[in-house]
């Protein structure tokens, strides 16, 4: 068998032996054992080699196909799945083979989390709460065979009929990939997919483009003022509220910076050098894993100052609660939240309803009306570059100062649109 430094070039043009398949070992020092399998139909699947201890038997794990599974993450596999067999005497192999004696949906939902959600990054958390909030309290102990297309269709019904239209679409595609995956691991009893061409029961979605309008942005501003100067609730009180003084603080981060709602709400004191008025967020901290700076006006270095001074001590999150933990939660639902709120009169406090991405796009659209370049623009948010490859690995200007410029030209415009409004202190309480 043929052993090779791997890199993703070679893999891109790796072509199939049409008479039989082919493995090739990958020399990289921390991936012994990593293998990727070639077969004549053109399937690249990486694999690991092994040996239990005391044992001359060759074994071997399926990890994943490539692309899917990227050479960088299959590396990182083999890291762990040797440590594992190494150092802890395990065999994963044995492990895997276990999970496919599943007969509830509880035990298939479960293997498909353990085995293939978790490989996908950027969706499995997502996933997980599907299926312990949509699928495990109605499907729980019933047998995974015995799913039918009219188990499902009926489930996704009650879901649209709460409503819940986009949520429905969500759940029916997540039932098809576990029942995929279950068939293409040959789960024993798994015969057919009862999701297959079910059409969405949400119907077609189409994609967000509300922008708030400067009314809006000074009565949005101005309602988010008086939350801050609220009197401060209870610690239970605090920690349950949907809106509090850090939350916010968040969305006016938010409207400002232009960054992802989670991202902003999950803002780390460790990623802040206030003297420097720079935000950095390392891979880990990104929705799309790129590490990406932020500049901070004086304006934003105010807010996150505030929160400083309000929050508790020793917390490692810029907008946190009284008891130290993250709001990020409880901002999930914020616009909604402040959409309810009424003023003592029964009036509403903000007589218009937001969506918190809905701030992300208003900052780029004004980034716009400022005369900032697309381009730019694209920095400032985080969006992945889609150029030439070939550019992408040579060009690695991160455009600072245009991002600092751009920022700051948003906040000159935003106090252009604030100087018409004075605050005015609003009593309210929940609808």
């Amino acid at each position: 068998m043929p052993s090779k430094l791997l890199t993703d070039r070679f893999l891109d043009r790796l072509k199939p032996d049409p008479a039989r398949q082919v493995d090739y070992f990958d020399q990289y020092r921390d991936a012994k054992g990593l293998v990727i399998r070639v077969s004549p139909s053109g399937v690249r699947t990486w694999c690991y080699l092994y040996r239990l201890q005391n044992s001359r038997r060759l074994r071997r794990l399926k990890l994943g196909e490539y692309p899917t599974l990227s050479l960088e993450d299959a590396r990182k596999e083999v890291l762990t799945r040797r440590e594992a067999v190494e150092v802890r005497g395990e065999d994963p192999a044995a492990e895997k083979a276990e999970w496919k004696k599943v007969e509830t949906f509880g035990q298939l939902a479960a293997w498909y989390l353990s085995e293939h959600a978790k490989k996908r990054k950027k969706s499995w958390a997502e996933d997980e709460r599907i299926i312990n909030k949509e699928l495990l309290s109605a499907w729980r102990d019933r047998k995974a065979p015995e799913v039918t297309r009219a188990d499902v269709r009926a489930l996704l019904r009650k879901i649209v009929e709460r409503p819940a239209p986009v949520m429905a679409n969500r759940v029916l595609a997540l039932i098809s990939r576990i029942y995929t995956k279950a068939l293409e691991e040959d789960v024993p009893g798994v015969v057919a997919n009862p999701a297959m061409r079910l059409p969405k029961p949400g119907g077609h979605e189409r994609g967000r483009d509300r922008v708030l309008t400067d009314d809006e942005i000074r009565q949005l501003w101005t309602v988010l003022e008086d939350v801050k100067r609220l009197p401060r609730r209870g610690a239970e009180d605090e920690e349950t509220a949907e809106i509090s003084p850090m939350i916010a603080r968040g969305l006016q981060v938010l409207l400002l910076t232009g960054q992802r709602p989670g991202e902003v709400f999950k803002m780390r004191w460790a990623h802040l050098d206030l003297e420097a008025r720079w935000w950095e967020m390392p891979e880990s901290a990104t929705k799309n894993r790129v590490a990406h700076r932020v500049p901070l006006t004086e304006r934003v270095v105010e807010l996150v100052e505030e929160a400083k001074a309000q929050g508790p001590d020793g917390s490692r999150w810029v907008f946190a609660g009284i008891k130290g933990g993250s709001v990020a939660a409880r901002a999930l639902k914020a616009g909604a939240e402040l959409a309810r709120a009424v003023r003592e009169d029964g009036t509403p406090l903000l007589p218009f309803s937001f969506h918190r991405h809905d701030l992300r796009r208003t900052c780029a659209t004004n980034l716009a009306k400022a005369g900032v370049q697309r381009q730019t623009i694209s920095r400032v948010l985080n969006h992945v570059d889609r150029g030439p490859r070939a550019t992408l690995v040579y060009q690695r200007y991160e455009f600072d100062a245009e991002k600092r410029q751009a920022l700051e030209a948003w906040d000159r415009r935003f106090a252009q649109i604030l100087e018409p409004t004075s605050a005015q202190v609003l009593a309210f309480q929940r609808r």
